[in-house]
């Protein structure tokens, strides 16, 4: 579970979990996939080897992060956009935490997202192109075509505009949401053979599913949220995308797709990998996300360019 709570205005608690360096002063946010929790290190060796202090936060409904509020409203309904306004909220408390007790601003951050997590984090850099320096896309289902991104669990899963949050969870009941084919992870999969890496997995997903499947209800509802396409052209962050050529969920058509469509990308596709890439692949993630210059000089600086104060924070261990 998270290694710490910190609490929004509107009451609503997160739950972030750091890997890596914990004394670095480069910041990155990893954003787990459906179903997915904080907390996960596809490789430890190479986090610790690396200068970033890395982030993981739980989305609405998993792990130690409250749902949100019930509600008949389609207008509450979870969002894509809705969870990037948690992220900004909770980076300029710390921002603002971080410089009040120690003077010191950290610059702009790099951010990885992994499946489902990619639409928050591509979100994030084009809402906030002053903030995210680079930009690392793992995996993640372009919205043309997109298949079941749980393939064989939530196939009948019905997501159309006029299902409501409520019924989508009452699909999803009695579904075995803790098992790594759950996202589409072949059991045969050699990469799982690597170290301590099939245990980190199942206890991210048994982490996650700690409150049943709000959380995948959640995310499978802010699908719906398509605003996000239309912005792609908006990222200015130097940006990775970086996909197995054998992923069930999202192969070498969906790297293809993303690619056209974002300015300063470049695709790392590798070959015989599936939706573990992102283990097989976390060496070269982190070493894009640790750029030999230095971050404070990065595009973003100390504050975004639409004038937040939203710059990279080290004050989590203050914001309970």
């Amino acid at each position: 579970m998270a290694h710490r709570i910190v609490r929004l205005k509107s009451g609503r608690q997160l739950g972030l979990t750091g890997i890596g360096n914990a004394e670095a002063t480069r910041l990155a946010l990893f954003l787990h996939p459906t179903p997915g929790a904080g907390g996960f290190d596809p490789d430890p060796i190479a986090s610790n080897r690396h200068d970033l202090h890395i982030i993981t936060i739980d989305r609405p409904g998993y792990g130690s992060s409250a749902p949100l509020p019930g509600s008949d409203d389609r207008a509450s309904d979870p969002t894509i956009d809705g969870f990037v306004t948690d992220i900004t909220e909770w980076l300029q408390t710390s921002e603002l935490i971080a410089r009040a007790s120690s003077g010191i601003s950290y610059g702009s951050v790099g951010v990885i997202g992994w499946g489902s997590g990619g639409r928050y984090a591509l979100a994030l850099a084009e809402q906030h192109p002053g903030l995210v320096d680079r930009l690392v896309i793992v995996g993640t289902p372009a919205p043309a075509g997109d298949p079941d991104e749980l393939p064989g669990i939530l196939d009948t899963v019905a997501v159309a505009d006029d299902v409501s949050l409520a019924d989508v969870l009452h699909q999803l009941d009695g579904a075995d949401l803790t098992t790594p084919r759950s996202l589409g992870i072949s059991a045969d999969d050699r990469i799982l053979e690597a170290p301590g890496l099939a245990l980190r997995l199942s206890r991210m997903l048994d982490d996650a599913a700690v409150q049943g499947a709000v959380g995948v209800a959640g995310d499978l509802v802010a699908k719906r949220d398509s605003a996000w396409t239309s912005r792609l052209g908006d990222v200015t962050a130097p940006t990775l995308l970086v996909y197995g050529s054998d992923d069930p969920i999202a192969g070498d058509a969906h790297a293809a797709w993303f690619a056209e469509r974002i300015p300063n990308a470049e695709v790392d596709l590798i070959a015989d990998a599936g939706t573990l890439v992102v283990a097989s692949r976390w060496n070269r993630i982190l070493d894009f996300l640790s750029p030999d210059d230095d971050p404070d000089d990065g595009p973003g600086g100390d504050s975004a360019e639409d004038g937040s104060d939203v710059s990279n924070p080290r004050g989590i261990a203050d914001t309970d």
